[in-house]
């Protein structure tokens, strides 16, 4: 979507026109304009200490740390450009001062669009836009505005402010170009088509939006549609280091793979350093993945106008492609540091498709929530969200069975163990005591019965069809619950008391 640089090198052509007017002559104005000339270049490093020299020798002058702040910005130094352009806002209020507040704010939303405070590019982006002055920004403050929304997952918001863009500029290609990526990225695959159709109508040259197109048919599986927009992008004709570029693109869709080697070197060797981009890709096809790092690494070492979030997914693709999925993962990361809202969806629809791959599901569902927060309407990573949880359930479901079976075999191995033992508590036969019983024997604190027979304390009873149904001893009192049946006669035991304890047992009366 955005293009940051694209986005500066917009603003900064406005502020030279101010300049021009604001700026006047002498000697202190000298280092000054040395700065503006190298910045005019491409050179913004080496224009900073001009800009820090010119500041020193004239410290009030907004302009100076506008344009600062927008070479700092070019630098990446986003933190310091934040600080210059602080210092050219003022609550003075005319004419003068509205309009460098205005270009501060913008230069600050963009800083902060650089740093992923993208809440705070809204609010620079909204005061910026509060100025009812330089209207000619206002074009490019709701691009980046949209950008940032679309970051946060403002998804109307977002789209709000590219319509409101195109409001300002009917006929500017850029504006739909951005909104077909966003399109897009949310998986709304006709608004996208629609909109690169409509920037190609404003831009024949485009050739991203021709690609874009090329990508949707290819996924909507329109083949002839697909090879319809190949054809006419082969079809171009130049010999510019940008077309030969685009050759190579065209020859290796179509699998002549040779020959768009032949082509992504000569524009390599015309300057054009996005070749090496898709030369690394052409190299995964063939399985040279160590062909592919170090034409990848050509422009992380030097990538102009290439992202840097693209090269180190690309790079992270090589790792998967070898099992290397630790370092995949160290390469989505570190693109993460650099992604703009184009790459930002690819990197972090990869994250979670490798972190799947190494099974760790816990992470895979945080960073599929993180996708789903800024893309709410990707339909596919809903349901791979889904398939995502549906795996961490599977799992703890299984180790919620393999402990139960482990409780079970560890109590199938006690039991086996304790039978026919002797042990305090046995059952055997169905009798319980606190004692041993064999062959119907029991023995309770001094009580035995046997085959009817009961002996307690010395004395001995002997009835047919004895039945003793409880001997229980606490603190020496022993209650024993005895009925004996014997020709219709009633037998009632006796209460002894021994040493202050006492045994009670229960009088049974059989007709």
């Amino acid at each position: 979507m955005v293009n940051i640089k694209k986005l500066n090198l917009a603003l900064a052509t406005a502020f030279l026109s101010a300049v021009i007017i604001f700026t006047g002559c002498g000697k202190k104005e000298d280092n000054y304009n040395k700065a503006m000339s190298l910045a005019k270049k491409g050179e913004y490093t080496e224009s900073l200490s001009y800009f820090e020299k010119a500041i020193k020798d004239n410290s009030e002058r907004a302009d100076y740390y506008i344009d600062y702040g927008l070479a700092l910005n070019h630098a990446g130094r986003y933190e310091e450009a934040v600080k210059m352009f602080d210092k050219a806002t003022s609550d003075a209020d005319n004419s003068v001062t509205r309009c460098y507040s205005k270009e501060a704010y913008y230069g600050k939303a963009m800083a902060n669009y650089g740093l992923k405070n993208y809440e705070d590019a809204i609010f620079s982006c909204d005061a910026a836009l509060d100025y009812k002055v330089l209207e000619e920004l206002d074009y490019d403050i709701y691009l980046t505005l949209a950008a940032s929304h679309a970051m946060v997952g403002n998804e109307d918001a977002a789209l709000d402010s590219y319509f409101t863009a195109i409001d300002l500029k009917p006929s500017s290609s850029e504006a739909y170009y951005e909104r077909a990526v966003y399109y897009k990225a949310l998986e709304r695959y006709d608004e996208a088509a629609a909109d690169y159709t409509s920037c190609l109508q404003f831009n024949s040259n485009c050739y991203d939006a021709y690609f874009g197109l090329y990508d949707l048919y290819t996924i909507q599986g329109n083949t002839d549609n697909a090879e319809s927009i190949l054809n006419e992008l082969a079809g171009k004709k130049g010999e510019s280091a940008e077309l030969y570029c685009v050759r190579g693109r065209v020859k290796s869709a179509l699998g002549d793979y040779d020959e768009a080697r032949k082509m992504f070197l000569k524009a390599a060797e015309g300057g054009e350093n996005e070749a090496y981009l898709y030369l690394g890709d052409l190299l995964i096809e063939q399985m040279d993945y160590e062909g592919a790092v170090d034409s990848y690494q050509k422009l992380i070492d030097n990538p102009g106008n290439v992202s840097r979030g693209i090269v180190y997914y690309k790079m992270a693709e090589c790792m998967c492609l070898t099992k290397d999925y630790s370092n995949a993962i160290k390469y989505i990361d570190e693109g993460l540091k650099y992604a703009d809202s184009s790459s930002y969806d690819t990197l972090l629809r990869n994250k979670v498709i490798i972190l799947e791959k190494t099974g760790d599901y816990e992470s895979a569902l945080t960073e599929a929530e993180a996708y789903l927060a800024v893309f709410p309407s990707s339909e596919s990573m809903a349901k791979e969200k889904l398939f995502i949880q549906s795996r961490i359930d599977s799992m703890e479901l299984n180790k919620k069975l393999d402990k139960q079976k482990r409780k079970a075999a560890k109590a199938e191995k006690s039991g086996d163990e304790t039978t026919d033992e002797t042990t305090d508590g046995t059952t055997t036969d169905g009798t319980t005591t606190d004692g041993t019983t064999t062959d119907g024997t029991t023995t309770t604190n001094g009580t035995t019965t046997t085959n009817g027979t009961t002996t307690t304390d010395g004395t001995t009873t002997t009835t047919d069809n004895t039945t003793t149904d409880t001997t229980t001893t606490t603190d020496n009192t022993t209650t024993t619950d005895t009925t004996t049946t014997t020709d219709n006669t009633t037998t009632t035991n006796q209460t002894t008391n021994n040493g202050g304890a006492y045994s009670t047992t229960e009088e049974t009366v059989v007709e």
